[in-house]
């Protein structure tokens, strides 16, 4: 997630801003187990991480559609758009930090 954050540090470029906490994401869900395959879209790459238990469903869901928005569209993008990836990004890192600490806790290891 800290690609994410830095990519946010001093931002000027909403669109890719958005498409580094997407990046972000990816990385943190490979890290805990549900890596993206090849053909993969990013809905795809949700459905799994969710079935995975992925504890922040919800703001994965608006994280993948800003990436769409930011991936595919035209239109401008500006510090909303970004401010929303920022926030679902904190709710997904906060989320999986959690899911670790208590499977650690569980199996008793460090």
């Amino acid at each position: 997630m800290d690609s994410g954050r830095r990519a946010l540090t001093g931002a000027t470029d909403a669109r890719a801003a958005v498409i580094a906490c997407y990046a972000a994401m990816e990385e943190s869900l490979a890290e805990s187990g549900v890596t993206r395959r090849a053909s993969d879209s990013p809905q795809d790459l949700l459905e799994r991480a969710v079935a995975d238990g992925l504890p922040a469903e919800t703001a994965a869901a608006a994280l993948t559609a800003l990436f769409r928005e930011a991936r595919y569209s035209t239109h401008p993008m500006d510090a909303r758009h970004r401010d929303r990836a920022a926030a679902a990004l904190a709710e997904i890192s906060d989320g999986l930090r959690t899911r670790t600490s208590g499977r650690h806790a569980m199996t008793g290891t460090p």
